[in-house]
């Protein structure tokens, strides 16, 4: 047999795969049969498939069967493009019910092996399938000439001979360590060269498990010159060689760290980005050769081939040519070259940002180490689905690597929202927006929403889905076609890279049914971006990084090279949060009329200035913001170097003259007004008043002198504290004021929270006032300015902290968010982010005012996030309920009011009423040192008769209390001075009480029918007077005891998992309790339950508790799916059936 490693580098042969399969199977004493002549499977005619093949089976240790199975596609088949008809296909193949495939795809000289998991996913204790998921998922390596193969060979070898189960299978296909595995070497590398430039690195301090800049040696010159470079405490590695002694480097970086972290990113970046062009064979195309023959090791061979003499110049004299000459000149593409290299255009190979570091010294050990890394992994330009994993570096993985390097998150490890995230939010957004185009009503069909959801989730449409298709197909192509995205923190463009791929595969779907006409990939990519999407972060190295994945997803498309297109004002850099610099307000510079009436005293012009009486002001140059409607939309596609570079400085040009032409215009009001207050007679004197005025005037024409030549240097920089929402992206905004398609249709991200925002506070909370009233958080701030973003039929999709479902001080956001129709909220719990252990939630509003009911649904178990969404279950809320809660709290567990029903602390009062003993008037650290507690307490026999037994909470459990603790309490001890005890012998004997345990996830409650005394680790409740006629301690103890109030309470209160879980009695208070006309059948059971406890304190009295947990579920009207999300084994307790028919 061949070596593995040779099976999988070549074309694939039918017998070479075939004889590892024996050899995979031969040594193990499971039943797997490989074929001794692979079985033909007939398949119905179908352009995409020419064959396919059963070639054997195989019963895992667990016995689960996984089927072995060969497919041969056709050459122009692409398996990404075709997501529906691969699932079809394979539904098709699978002889048996196969719990696992192993599948080989055979396209020419290439081939893909896939592992295809989660066919069955639940079966009972024996084995036996309960129940059939149809949501596989798939895992993938590319094969065949070309490919790195390492990855898989090792794999694959570890599993011959081996008893194998279903884990061992996955294992072997396990995407998560390599990617993990990547990112580990990926970043280090950076970390080296950054190093070397800066003399720090950031590392893991062990005591706080916290980031931390650790100096390891001096800088190195090109970072802040020779600055005792002889007397370094830490001197640099290569400061012992000549250029240091001679001072023969510049200083390139003047100090800056952050300079230096961004041109390490940019050149990693292109780096990357090469390997990914190199994939496709289109470097080095020798003569005669077409693209897509080129040297698929260039980059390699490059760093290899480089002469002793040069290589610690490697960056200046290999890539530096190649970045910004080979790429950039469109000579490079000529036929008559010996090596041809693709014109790629685009900001990626732009050599502005970088033209001052040239002479860079970079050592040659660490590109090594760089190239030898990126070499034993395989690079695949597909951007997979959640359930679609190709075991390779992927651009996506890209984008959580470089998001991890950004500035705000190159301390906290790796900190990305993950895949399925993403993915939710970008369906469910599209789907409102299409569904709100497709049925212009609020009562949308079930049908439409049947048909568009099938299609986002790429499932199979019947005949008569089709047809509506096509009958509704002008609607929705016209809606993709214009629909207007926009991520305001963009990242590493995870989002609008998920719409991306959502529209992509729609258009796909549309062009299969005959609904639009056929369209390349890389043509139907290009016009949505181009024509539907938008970003903006203030980090510039996050908009190099979003750029790049779009430019990738690009390259992945093209059959031969293609320029670029130029995304310079499509992902741009800038402040979000602020259209304004020191007060001038730039965000309505596009005002539609071209002329305002300013009127005596009662207004303020555009920039918050007083105005000027009867004066006309021409705001808006004629035809300003059409031309540069024009000037932006000619220039993402301009592929001639200069005329790229003109229209750009053109472009930049009219900006900086329409903004300074508005300042002007403010500062010319100030001197008018100004001039208003000057005496026009010599001899006549100002008044106070009017002296303050002119000096408040002459300070506020010297502050906007000096702000106005900042923001003109400031647009000559490619970072600014503020960003043009009205400028830059005039063709979503139109210049209008009050049209509905006046803004974008959908907002997507994950904004930035908890940062440090504490200089820019008294600005914005003059801008986002509604947002702003308790405390400034800036995740608050992007609701607002998200919203405000959106025209008036607007989509907003965030994945934020939890924070503001519940706590009070948020009450202010939820008050603004509530003005909106909110779709869905769905609580996520902690560790969605890698690292970052914040608590988020997703939620999707539309920013019309109708309310409606709420899709409501809680996926935290224990309060952690179990990554998938296959099994959500909504609870359904009027919105309006919300406004009756206490401070509008967003609860998962949230009903309108009952009749007859009131909040626990209406009905009983709640106290810690235990025996409470301290000493006072002592400080912290003397607070312990007493020996009143073993004065007071003892356990064993009773001393004296006026002794009392006492009892802990650990005494008591659901419906019973223990007979004896051999507790006591002294009843007359003598107290020092500055000792107090507390005896509530007067609460302690009113009978009966409700008690429970205080250290606890929940209350676990009974009855105290003797007055017992106890401690402060139980809590008490006595029915106020107003109430003892209308409910009993046994009903009330039956409702506490309940999963369903239990499950209301730890909503609530986030105990579970904690050392010392605390049952908090503000939160107790507000636990809805409905008061029965007919208590007695849960009274019934409670007593029985009592009553089974005091008989035998071991007695199993599950039967009853599950009879109470039912009755409870029918009083608070729930239904069958709210039930499974309280108690996820409600099926084996009552049937849906016999619950609903349950009286």
């Amino acid at each position: 047999m061949k070596d593995l490693i040779q099976i999988l580098s070549s074309p694939y042969r039918q017998e070479d795969w075939i004889s590892f399969l024996k050899e995979l199977f031969a040594h193990n004493s499971g039943t797997g049969v490989i074929l001794q002549k692979p079985q033909r499977i007939e398949l119905s005619k179908s352009e995409k498939v020419k064959e396919a093949y059963e070639l054997g089976n195989y019963e895992t240790t667990e016995g689960r069967l996984i089927g072995i199975y060969q497919v041969n596609i056709s050459e122009d088949m692409l398996l990404y493009r075709n997501k529906v008809g691969l699932r079809q296909l394979m539904k098709n193949i699978y002889k048996y019910n196969v719990d696992g495939v192993l599948v080989v795809f055979v396209q020419e000289n290439k081939w893909r092996l896939s592992y295809i998991s989660e066919i069955i996913k639940e079966v009972d204790e024996k084995g036996k399938i309960i129940k059939e998921i149809t949501n596989e998922k798939r895992f993938t390596y590319l094969l065949g000439e070309g490919e790195k193969t390492k990855t898989a060979t090792d794999r694959l070898q570890l599993l011959v001979g081996k008893e194998l189960s279903l884990e061992d299978f996955k294992n072997a296909f396990a995407v998560e360590a390599l990617n993990n595995d990547f990112f580990d070497r990926y970043k280090d590398i950076y970390e080296d060269f950054v190093q070397h430039i800066t003399g720090v690195r950031y590392e893991m301090d062990k005591k706080t498990k916290k980031y931390i800049e650790i100096k390891k040696h001096e800088p190195h010159p090109n970072f802040d010159g020779y600055k005792n470079y002889k007397d370094y405490p830490m001197p640099h590695p290569d400061s012992e060689t000549q250029p240091f002694k001679n001072k023969e480097y510049p200083n390139l970086f003047n100090g800056n760290k952050k300079a230096v972290r961004d041109f390490v990113k940019r050149m990693m970046g292109r780096i990357v980005f090469l390997y990914f062009i190199q994939k496709k064979g289109w470097l080095a195309v020798p003569k005669g050769k077409n693209w897509g023959e080129g040297n698929y090791d260039y980059l390699c061979q490059l760093y290899k081939e480089t002469p002793k003499e040069d290589q610690p110049y490697f960056y200046e004299k290999r890539l530096l040519p190649l970045f910004f000459e080979c790429f950039t000149d469109k000579k490079s593409e000529s036929e008559t070259n010996n090596l041809r290299f693709p014109y790629l255009n685009g900001g990626l190979f732009d050599k502005t940002q970088d033209q001052h570091f040239d002479k860079v010294n970079l050592p040659y050990s660490i590109f090594t180490e760089l190239f030898d890394t990126f070499n034993s992994y395989n690079f695949t330009v597909y951007e997979d689905a959640p359930n679609e994993h190709t075991v390779a570096v992927d651009p996506e993985m890209l984008g959580h690597i470089f998001e991890n390097l950004l500035e705000d998150n190159k301390d906290k490890g790796a900190f990305y929202t993950p895949k399925e995230i993403v993915h939710y939010m970008c369906k469910e957004s599209l789907k409102t927006f299409l569904l709100s185009k497709i049925v212009s009503d609020n009562n949308q069909s079930e049908k439409a929403k049947d048909v568009i959801t099938k299609i986002i989730e790429h499932q199979p449409l019947n005949e008569e889905e089709r047809k509506y298709i096509k009958e509704k197909g002008n609607v929705i192509t016209t809606s993709l076609e214009n629909v207007k995205i926009c991520d305001p923190a963009i990242g590493s463009g995870a989002f609008p890279m998920g719409l991306l791929q959502e529209i992509y595969y729609i258009k796909i779907t549309l062009q299969q049914l005959g609904v639009t006409t056929e369209q390349t990939d890389a043509q139907i990519k290009k016009h949505i971006i181009e024509q539907n999407i938008y970003g903006v972060d203030i980090d510039a190295g996050a908009v190099d990084i979003a750029r790049l994945r779009f430019w990738l997803s690009l390259v992945v498309d093209e059959q031969l090279p293609q320029p670029l297109p130029n995304l310079d004002f499509k992902i741009m850099q800038g402040n979000s949060l602020l259209e304004s610099y020191h007060g001038v307000d730039l965000s309505n510079l596009l005002q539609d009329n071209n002329n305002l009436m300013l009127v005596e005293n009662a207004q303020k012009d555009l920039f918050g200035n007083y105005v000027e009486p009867q004066l006309r002001i021409t705001f808006t140059k004629k035809d300003f913001t059409e031309s540069l409607q024009q000037d932006i939309k000619k220039y993402f596609s301009i592929t001639d170097a200069e005329t790229k570079k003109s229209l750009k400085k053109q472009i930049n040009n009219k900006i900086q003259e329409h903004i300074d032409y508005n300042l002007e215009l403010r500062r010319n009001h100030l001197e008018r007004l100004k001039l208003e207050i000057t005496p026009k007679y010599k001899n006549t004197t100002l008044t106070l008043k009017q002296e303050r005025e002119k000096e408040s005037l002459e300070q506020e024409i010297a502050k906007l002198d000096i702000s106005r030549k900042e923001i003109i240097k400031l647009q000559e920089t490619d970072e600014k504290p503020f960003f043009l929402w009205h400028i830059y992206f005039a063709d979503v905004f139109k210049g209008a004021n009050n049209l509905d398609n006046s803004g974008f249709d959908i907002v997507i991200g994950n904004p930035p929270y908890g940062s440090d925002i504490d200089k820019w506070v008294p600005i914005l909370k003059k801008i986002y006032p509604e947002t702003t009233k308790s405390f400034t958080e800036i995740y608050k701030i992007f609701f607002q300015k998200g919203i405000e973003l959106l025209n008036k039929k607007g989509i907003l999709a965030y994945i934020t902290p939890n924070t503001y479902l519940l706590q009070p001080r948020y009450k202010d956001l939820r008050k603004f968010l509530l003005q909106y129709d909110l779709n869905i909220i769905i609580n996520l719990g902690e560790n969605v982010f890698n690292n970052a252990v914040v608590s988020t939630a997703i939620i999707i509003l539309e920013k019309k005012k109708e309310s409606s009911k709420i899709k409501i649904a809680d996926l935290s178990t224990n309060s952690k996030f179990l990554g998938s969404f296959d099994k959500i279950v909504f609870s359904e809320i009027e919105q309006t309920t919300f406004n009756d809660t206490d401070s509008n709290i967003f609860g998962m567990n949230i009903r309108r009011k009952a009749e007859n029903e009131y909040s626990l602390g209406e009905i009983m009062e709640l106290k810690d009423a235990g025996i409470n003993y301290q000493r006072v008037n002592v400080g912290l650290s003397d607070k312990g040192k007493s020996d009143l507690s073993k004065r007071l307490l003892y356990k064993g026999e009773k001393e004296t008769e006026s002794d009392k037994e006492f009892w802990k909470g650990e005494d008591i459990n659901a419906y019973y209390i223990i007979e004896n603790t051999n507790r006591f309490v002294r009843n007359d001890i003598k107290l020092n001075e500055n000792e107090r005890v507390i005896l509530n012998r007067k609460y302690f004997k009113i009978i009966p009480k409700l008690i429970w345990r205080q250290t606890a996830q929940y209350p676990i409650c009974t009855i105290d029918y003797i007055g017992i005394w106890f401690g402060r680790s139980i809590q008490a409740g006595i029915i106020k007077d107003s109430f003892i006629n209308r409910v009993s301690y046994e009903y009330l103890c039956g409702l506490l005891n309940s999963k369903y109030l239990r499950y209301l309470y730890e909503n609530n209160v986030r105990e579970t998992g904690k050392v010392f879980p605390q049952v908090k009695l503000e939160k107790l208070r507000p636990l809805s309790i409905i008061i029965s006309e007919n208590q007695s059948p849960i009274v019934n059971l409670v007593n029985e339950a009592i009553k089974a406890k005091r008989e035998n304190p071991k007695a199993d009295i599950t039967n009853i508790e599950n009879q109470i947990d039912i009755l409870v579920y029918k009083l608070y009207n729930l239904t069958y799916e709210e039930l499974k999300v309280i108690d996820p084994n409600i099926e084996s307790i009552i049937s849906k059936e016999e619950y609903e028919t349950k009286k």
